[in-house]
């Protein structure tokens, strides 16, 4: 999942990747890390989107850019996740980032 953060894939899909059925790879996500593959995959997406936000070179990429760089697509939605994920808005993230320098 993680090499492939930009591509939308289903349980299926994810299921006949690993040669297993879609019941056996939710036990699995549920059994080991406490979450469905979807949110597993979100979550995955969130922390490359932080990767990215504290790494920017701001005057060159919006947070909007680095949203799509990290397989996010609905920018609402994404601030509120990683926001209450990470403490702060993306965009709080590139400020502090930048106030650090």
């Amino acid at each position: 999942m993680e090499g492939h953060l930009c591509r939308r894939f289903s349980l299926e899909e994810l299921g006949l990747a690993m040669g297993i059925s879609v019941r056996t790879l939710q036990y699995g996500f549920r059994e080991e890390l406490g979450r469905t593959p979807m949110a597993e995959a979100k979550r995955l997406r969130l922390g490359r989107l932080r990767q990215l936000l504290q790494a920017a070179d701001h005057d060159h990429q919006s947070v909007a850019e680095l949203m799509r760089a990290a397989g996010l697509l609905a920018c609402g939605a994404t601030v509120a996740d990683d926001g209450h994920c990470w403490g702060e808005s993306p965009r709080r993230t590139c400020q502090r980032r930048t106030m650090d320098l």
